[in-house]
Protein backbone atom coordinates (compact mmCIF):
# COMPACT_ATOMS: atom_id res chain seq x y z
CA UNK A 1 0.00 0.00 0.00
CA UNK A 2 2.97 2.21 0.87
CA UNK A 3 4.41 1.51 -2.16
CA UNK A 4 1.26 2.33 -4.17
CA UNK A 5 0.58 5.57 -2.53
CA UNK A 6 4.47 6.64 -3.24
CA UNK A 7 4.07 5.70 -6.62
CA UNK A 8 1.31 7.83 -7.30
CA UNK A 9 3.13 10.50 -5.58
CA UNK A 10 5.83 10.18 -8.04
CA UNK A 11 3.97 9.49 -10.98
CA UNK A 12 1.44 12.85 -10.15
CA UNK A 13 4.63 14.81 -9.39
CA UNK A 14 5.87 13.76 -12.69
CA UNK A 15 3.24 14.29 -14.98
CA UNK A 16 2.84 18.03 -12.81
CA UNK A 17 6.42 18.77 -13.72
CA UNK A 18 5.32 17.78 -17.19
CA UNK A 19 8.55 17.95 -20.01
CA UNK A 20 9.79 21.66 -19.19
CA UNK A 21 13.41 20.60 -19.82
CA UNK A 22 12.61 19.40 -23.01
CA UNK A 23 10.06 21.25 -24.22
CA UNK A 24 10.11 24.87 -22.69
CA UNK A 25 12.60 26.46 -25.41
CA UNK A 26 10.65 25.54 -27.91
CA UNK A 27 6.83 25.56 -26.78
CA UNK A 28 6.19 23.63 -29.75
CA UNK A 29 3.06 21.67 -28.76
CA UNK A 30 1.27 19.37 -30.61
CA UNK A 31 -2.01 18.39 -30.83
CA UNK A 32 -4.64 16.10 -29.69
CA UNK A 33 -4.95 14.17 -32.62
CA UNK A 34 -1.33 14.08 -33.37
CA UNK A 35 -0.93 12.40 -29.85
CA UNK A 36 -3.90 9.74 -31.02
CA UNK A 37 -1.86 9.07 -34.35
CA UNK A 38 1.21 8.24 -31.97
CA UNK A 39 -0.65 6.47 -29.45
CA UNK A 40 -1.68 4.43 -32.16
CA UNK A 41 0.91 3.81 -34.06
CA UNK A 42 2.81 2.96 -30.31
CA UNK A 43 0.02 0.26 -30.12
CA UNK A 44 0.75 -1.47 -33.53
CA UNK A 45 4.56 -1.44 -32.87
CA UNK A 46 3.83 -2.95 -29.45
CA UNK A 47 1.28 -5.85 -30.96
CA UNK A 48 4.13 -6.49 -33.60
CA UNK A 49 7.36 -6.75 -31.59
CA UNK A 50 6.22 -7.35 -28.31
CA UNK A 51 7.01 -5.50 -25.08
CA UNK A 52 10.34 -6.32 -24.60
CA UNK A 53 11.18 -4.37 -27.91
CA UNK A 54 8.75 -1.91 -28.08
CA UNK A 55 9.13 -0.22 -24.81
CA UNK A 56 13.10 -0.04 -25.37
CA UNK A 57 12.06 1.37 -28.45
CA UNK A 58 9.39 3.87 -26.60
CA UNK A 59 11.98 5.17 -24.29
CA UNK A 60 14.90 5.75 -27.26
CA UNK A 61 14.92 9.01 -29.12
CA UNK A 62 16.01 7.68 -32.41
CA UNK A 63 13.10 5.18 -32.45
CA UNK A 64 11.06 8.02 -33.27
CA UNK A 65 7.71 7.60 -30.41
CA UNK A 66 8.94 11.23 -29.15
CA UNK A 67 7.70 13.91 -31.08
CA UNK A 68 7.55 17.85 -29.64
CA UNK A 69 6.11 17.56 -26.64
CA UNK A 70 4.67 14.18 -27.35
CA UNK A 71 6.25 10.88 -25.78
CA UNK A 72 4.86 6.95 -25.26
CA UNK A 73 4.11 5.97 -21.89
CA UNK A 74 2.85 2.69 -21.03
CA UNK A 75 0.73 1.32 -18.41
CA UNK A 76 -0.78 -2.17 -17.36
CA UNK A 77 -4.30 -2.62 -16.10
CA UNK A 78 -3.13 -2.57 -12.59
CA UNK A 79 -2.15 0.98 -13.79
CA UNK A 80 1.52 0.45 -13.08
CA UNK A 81 4.04 2.12 -15.40
CA UNK A 82 6.32 0.22 -17.78
CA UNK A 83 7.73 2.59 -19.64
CA UNK A 84 7.88 6.34 -20.36
CA UNK A 85 9.66 8.87 -23.27
CA UNK A 86 9.89 11.33 -21.05
CA UNK A 87 10.44 9.25 -17.63
CA UNK A 88 12.39 6.42 -17.61
CA UNK A 89 13.45 6.90 -13.99
CA UNK A 90 9.63 6.14 -12.87
CA UNK A 91 9.06 2.73 -14.81
CA UNK A 92 7.96 0.27 -11.67
CA UNK A 93 5.88 3.35 -10.48
CA UNK A 94 2.62 2.11 -9.47
CA UNK A 95 0.57 5.46 -10.46
CA UNK A 96 -3.38 4.52 -10.06
CA UNK A 97 -3.87 6.74 -7.35
CA UNK A 98 -2.10 9.46 -9.33
CA UNK A 99 -4.69 12.74 -8.89
CA UNK A 100 -4.07 15.91 -11.14
CA UNK A 101 -4.68 20.14 -9.02
CA UNK A 102 -8.64 19.19 -9.03
CA UNK A 103 -8.05 15.69 -7.55
CA UNK A 104 -9.01 13.60 -10.70
CA UNK A 105 -7.37 10.18 -10.87
CA UNK A 106 -6.34 10.13 -13.92
CA UNK A 107 -4.73 7.05 -14.13
CA UNK A 108 -7.43 5.45 -12.75
CA UNK A 109 -9.23 6.56 -15.55
CA UNK A 110 -7.32 5.71 -17.91
CA UNK A 111 -7.50 1.76 -16.81
CA UNK A 112 -10.82 1.81 -16.71
CA UNK A 113 -11.75 3.50 -20.25
CA UNK A 114 -9.12 0.47 -21.58
CA UNK A 115 -10.48 -2.36 -20.41
CA UNK A 116 -14.12 -0.60 -20.40
CA UNK A 117 -13.61 0.61 -24.27
CA UNK A 118 -10.43 -0.35 -25.38
CA UNK A 119 -9.63 3.09 -25.98
CA UNK A 120 -10.53 6.42 -25.59
CA UNK A 121 -9.58 10.28 -24.08
CA UNK A 122 -8.87 11.21 -20.80
CA UNK A 123 -8.85 14.65 -19.94
CA UNK A 124 -7.41 16.47 -17.02
CA UNK A 125 -5.24 19.12 -15.59
CA UNK A 126 -1.30 19.87 -15.53
CA UNK A 127 1.14 22.85 -15.07
CA UNK A 128 1.68 23.56 -18.44
CA UNK A 129 5.49 23.63 -19.43
CA UNK A 130 5.63 27.38 -20.80
CA UNK A 131 3.07 29.19 -19.08
CA UNK A 132 3.59 27.59 -15.78
CA UNK A 133 -0.04 27.58 -16.01
CA UNK A 134 -2.78 25.04 -14.53
CA UNK A 135 -3.82 24.06 -18.22
CA UNK A 136 -5.80 21.17 -19.73
CA UNK A 137 -4.53 18.03 -21.02
CA UNK A 138 -5.56 14.79 -22.54
CA UNK A 139 -4.16 11.87 -23.26
CA UNK A 140 -5.06 9.27 -25.83
CA UNK A 141 -5.22 5.71 -24.19
CA UNK A 142 -5.60 2.08 -26.21
CA UNK A 143 -5.48 -0.90 -24.56
CA UNK A 144 -2.62 -3.76 -25.79
CA UNK A 145 -3.33 -7.39 -24.65
CA UNK A 146 -2.71 -6.51 -20.51
CA UNK A 147 -0.89 -3.01 -21.39
CA UNK A 148 -2.44 0.68 -21.93
CA UNK A 149 -0.51 2.63 -24.24
CA UNK A 150 -0.92 6.50 -23.88
CA UNK A 151 -0.10 9.63 -25.20
CA UNK A 152 -0.89 13.08 -24.05
CA UNK A 153 -1.25 16.65 -25.34
CA UNK A 154 -2.24 19.94 -23.78
CA UNK A 155 -5.53 20.78 -25.17
CA UNK A 156 -8.75 19.58 -24.80
CA UNK A 157 -11.15 17.61 -26.72
CA UNK A 158 -14.05 20.35 -26.71
CA UNK A 159 -11.33 23.26 -28.03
Amino acid sequence: MVKRILGAIAVAAMMIAGIQAATADSCNFASPDDARLLALRASAHLDGVGPEQAFRDFMDPAAKFVDRDLYVFVLDLNGVLWASGAFPNQIGAEALDAQDASGRFFVEDMVRIAKDEGEGWVEYEMLHPCTGDLSPKVSFVKRVGGFIVGVGAYGTMSA
